[in-house]
Parts: C-alpha cells; sequence; structure tokens
C-alpha cells in the first residue's frame, strides 16, 4: 500500500493509503450508520504521530479505508 498525504496545515499531514476515502468529519454518525445499514466493513484510519482529535480538529476531514473492493466501490458512488 502507498501511503498518500491528503491534507497539509504547517507541519501537520493527514497521511492515509492512497485508497482511504476523505470524508467530512461532521458527516462520522451518518457514514457509519449507513456502513453499518448497508453491511460495508469500514474503519477510521489516521496514520502519523498526532492524535486522532487534533487531526479531526485541524481538518475537519475523516479517512475511510474500506478493504473490499466492491464495497469500497458503493462507498465512493455514496460519499464522493
Amino acid at each position: 500500500m502507498a501511503s498518500k498525504v491528503f491534507l497539509e496545515s504547517g507541519s501537520m499531514q493527514l497521511v492515509g493509503d492512497e485508497r482511504d476515502v476523505m470524508v467530512p468529519h461532521r458527516l462520522q454518525t451518518q457514514v457509519m450508520r449507513w456502513c453499518r445499514d448497508n453491511g460495508i466493513r469500514c474503519e477510521l484510519n489516521y496514520q502519523g504521530s498526532q492524535e486522532r482529535w487534533l487531526i479531526q480538529e485541524t481538518f475537519k476531514m475523516d479517512l475511510w479505508r474500506i478493504r473490499d473492493e466492491q464495497q469500497r466501490v458503493l462507498f465512493l458512488l455514496r460519499w464522493l
């Protein structure tokens, strides 16, 4: 898996796998509920040394990892 820098602010970076999907943090509950209701196995992904809350506060975005290719396609169709 190749890493990708999604966003930068000063010395902070939002880094994830290039296949991760970036969605606004304000939609986190809706994303989790939609994934649960549709049988999509997903997880929030944060790489790096910064604390999760600090990253969310700074960028106001979440990185979602969906490992199954078919499920990722459905996720992309819904959330992009």
